[in-house]
């Protein structure tokens, strides 16, 4: 069996986050997929907490070459706060909010819906 060829140059991508396509819970090991603009859908590994399915993401990792192919591995990921347009999608993702209450949130509570602080003030407020 081939061994991983790593770089040791880091590089940040940014994308969506797709889907974990395996994941230990105990050490926190996951191997995820992201899609981005210029690289399409990458695989990637790492010890990570799981962002929301369809997530704008950072990855910084090294490019390896594994018999599964080329993927990133030894990950960070940190959610990207977006624009309206990826607050709307973010919002659609949940269950039970569509495409006309996301947009109200957004516009009732713009950035205020990324405050963690805020959160608890704002479920009380809801019409």
């Amino acid at each position: 069996m081939p061994k991983e060829v790593k770089t040791e140059e880091y590089t940040t991508l940014t994308g969506q986050y797709l889907n974990a396509l395996m994941r230990d819970y105990q050490s926190g090991y996951t191997v995820f997929r992201i899609k981005t603009k210029t690289n399409g859908i990458v695989t990637c590994t790492g010890y990570i907490v799981l962002p929301t399915s369809g997530a704008k993401i950072n990855v910084t990792g090294c490019w390896t070459d594994t018999r599964y192919g080329r993927q990133m591995a030894d990950c960070i990921v940190q959610e990207v706060l977006t624009d309206r347009e990826g607050m709307l999608e973010y919002l659609c993702n949940i269950p039970g909010i569509g495409a006309s209450i996301a947009s109200h949130l957004a516009d009732m509570y713009g950035e205020k819906l990324y405050d963690k602080r805020a959160k608890s003030t704002m479920t009380r407020k809801l019409p």
